[in-house]
């Protein structure tokens, strides 16, 4: 996943720059239970191309799906939820029970749907300068940016 070269999965295909010839492509479903380790870093990638991508319907440790919803100022809420709600709406949509897997995982699981649906347009704001800002600002827990 994290070596795949989406823009030549999903671009042009040899041939389809002839004359008369359109290519546009539809946007994906991805459906996947993620390897629990790296699923930021999926996500992420995901995010990146999310242009390709219409909705991501994955499976994820209860507490990345926690972070991935979380509200702003709640406690959960981090770079991971803000990044993730500046692309995608995020939906919960299931938990899948310890019970539901042989043999029964340390962890519990959630299914969560993000349907791509980026804000970078609405909040006027160049893409590579504010996810920087908003690594820096969630760069130390505890700490606060501003208090009025």
């Amino acid at each position: 996943m994290l070596a795949i070269d989406f823009g030549t999965l999903f671009g042009p295909k040899p041939g389809s720059s002839r004359p008369g010839l359109v290519h546009t492509p539809e946007p994906v479903r991805v459906v996947g239970n993620l390897p629990y380790h790296i699923t930021s870093d999926i996500l992420l990638r995901l995010f990146s191309f999310r242009q390709a991508f219409d909705t991501v319907v994955i499976m994820v440790q209860k507490e990345v799906a926690d972070r991935l919803a979380a509200a702003p100022g709640s406690r959960d809420y981090g770079l991971l939820s803000a990044t993730a709600q500046l692309y995608a709406k995020v939906g919960k949509t299931v938990y899948a029970s310890t019970r539901a897997f042989v043999p029964p995982p340390k962890v519990q699981s959630s299914v969560v749907r993000l349907t791509m649906t980026p804000r970078l347009d609405s909040l006027h704001v160049p893409e590579e300068e504010f996810i920087n800002f908003l690594k820096l600002s969630f760069g130390q827990k505890r700490k606060t940016l501003w208090t009025i």
